[in-house]
C-alpha cells in the first residue's frame, strides 16, 4: 500500500514539474482541452492528505485537511507556492521576490502607512471598503472569496479568456468568461495578444523566447514588454468595479451619481467651465481623454520630451509618440500589486525592469504629475 502510495505522490508532483508552459495569463485557463495547462493536482488533493508527515500531500507537510482540498491552509499560501520564488521550475510570475520589475509590482513591500487602502493581500477586510467603493456587492464577494484579500478576488484561479484571467465581474463570483452570451458589454472584457499589436486587442505583450525552448522567459511579465493600446476594452474598466467612483459609464473620470444629477466631471472636450454650472474635473480622467485635449490643463509636448522607461505608462491608440491622443488610466500612477509608495503609487516613469525602481524612478508624487501637466 505505500509503495502505490508512494507512486500516486510521485506522478502527482511529475504532473506539476511538466505541465506545459503558457503565455500571459492562460496558464490557469480551464475548460478548453487544448488550451488547458493547470493541473487539478496542483492545487487540489482528491482524498485528503493521505498518510503521515513524510507522505503528506499538503505543499507544507502536515496531514490536516484543509478547505476545499487545498493543498495549502490558505488561498494566498497555495498561491505563493508558485508565485514565491517558483520553487518547482514552472515559469510563474514570481510576486514576491522577484529578480526583476513586474508590470503590476509585487507584494514585498507590507508594513506601509495606510495597508488596509492597498492591494496587499493577507489583510483583514473587516471593516474595510475599497477607496471610491459605492454598491453592496462588496460584501458578496466576501462572502465568496473569504474575509481575508487574496489573489482570487481580481484572478480567475481556474482561468479564463481574459488578461491575466482577470475575473469578468470582479465582485460577481458568478460570472466566469467574459461577454458570454449577453448582447452587451456588461462583463469586463480585458483583451490581449502576444508579440504585435492585431489592432483589436487593448493590450500587447511582447513575448520573448529567451530560453529558445517555448518556455517563458523571466522578465516576460515585466514592464517594458506591455503596450496598451486601445481605451474601449481595458484595464479602467476592471478597476472600476471596486474604485467605482473614480470610474463611470462614459469610460472617463467622475462619478454617475455622487457629484450631482449628470454631473460627471470634466468631459471628452475637456474641462470647459467653473462653479457648478460648467464641467470642471471632480475626478482625474482613467481613460477615453487624451492628454491633448482642450482645455485639459495638459502639455502634451513634455509627455513627448520624456523618453523610455522614464516616462509614465499611458494607452496610445495609434502607436504613434505624438501626445495627441496619449490617454491617462488607472496603470499611469499605479501599480496594480504594490510599490514602495503609498497608494501604489510610481513615481515618474515605470523604471526599465529593475527590481530597484519598483516604485517608480522619481522620488515624489509631482514626479509622475508634472509630466503631462507640466505646470
Amino acid at each position: 500500500m505505500k509503495k502505490i502510495f508512494f507512486y500516486s505522490l510521485l506522478i502527482t508532483h511529475c504532473s506539476l514539474l511538466i505541465a506545459n508552459y503558457s503565455f500571459a495569463g492562460d496558464y490557469h485557463k480551464s475548460g478548453i482541452p487544448a488550451e488547458t495547462t493547470l493541473a487539478c493536482a496542483q492545487c487540489h488533493v482528491m482524498h485528503g492528505t493521505q498518510g503521515g508527515n513524510s507522505f503528506s500531500l499538503i505543499y507544507t507537510g502536515g496531514t490536516t485537511l484543509y478547505a476545499k482540498l487545498l493543498r495549502a491552509d490558505t488561498v494566498v499560501n497555495l498561491c505563493k507556492y508558485c508565485h514565491d520564488g517558483d520553487p518547482v521550475g514552472l515559469g510563474a510570475p514570481d510576486l514576491f521576490s522577484p529578480i526583476y520589475n513586474a508590470s503590476a509590482g509585487d507584494f514585498n513591500t507590507g508594513g506601509t502607512p495606510d495597508e488596509d487602502k492597498r492591494h496587499s493581500i493577507g489583510v483583514d477586510l473587516t471593516g474595510v471598503s475599497p477607496p471610491g467603493y459605492a454598491g453592496s456587492d462588496w460584501t458578496v464577494a466576501q462572502g465568496k472569496y473569504g474575509s481575508v484579500f487574496s489573489c482570487i478576488y481580481c484572478h480567475d484561479q481556474h482561468g479564463n479568456g481574459n488578461y491575466r484571467n482577470f475575473r469578468p465581474e470582479p465582485l460577481n463570483p458568478s460570472f466566469r468568461e467574459p461577454g458570454g452570451s449577453t448582447p452587451t458589454d456588461t462583463y469586463k472584457i480585458v483583451t490581449y495578444n502576444n508579440g504585435v499589436w492585431d489592432d483589436i486587442s487593448s493590450i500587447a505583450q511582447a513575448v520573448i523566447d529567451g530560453n529558445a525552448d517555448g518556455s517563458d522567459p523571466a522578465n516576460q511579465y515585466s514592464t517594458s514588454n506591455m503596450t496598451f493600446r486601445s481605451n474601449t476594452k481595458q484595464i479602467a474598466n476592471f478597476c472600476g468595479k471596486c474604485h467605482v467612483k473614480f470610474y463611470n459609464s462614459n469610460g472617463y473620470g467622475g462619478d454617475d451619481s455622487g457629484y450631482g444629477n449628470g454631473k460627471l466631471g470634466g468631459s471628452v472636450t475637456g474641462d470647459s467651465g467653473t462653479g457648478d454650472s460648467g464641467n470642471q474635473w471632480v475626478r482625474h480622467p482613467v481613460g477615453g481623454i487624451s492628454v491633448g485635449v482642450g482645455n485639459g490643463h495638459t502639455d502634451p509636448a513634455n509627455l513627448v520630451s520624456i523618453t523610455g522607461a522614464n516616462r509614465v505608462r499611458v494607452i496610445n491608440p495609434d502607436g504613434a509618440d505624438t501626445g495627441s491622443d496619449e490617454q491617462p488610466f488607472c496603470l499611469t500612477c499605479h501599480r496594480s500589486h504594490g510599490s514602495r509608495n503609498h497608494s501604489n503609487l510610481i513615481f515618474g516613469g515605470p523604471g526599465d525592469g529593475t527590481i530597484t525602481d519598483g516604485g517608480g524612478v522619481g522620488t515624489k508624487m509631482r514626479d509622475t504629475c508634472q509630466q503631462c501637466h507640466n505646470q
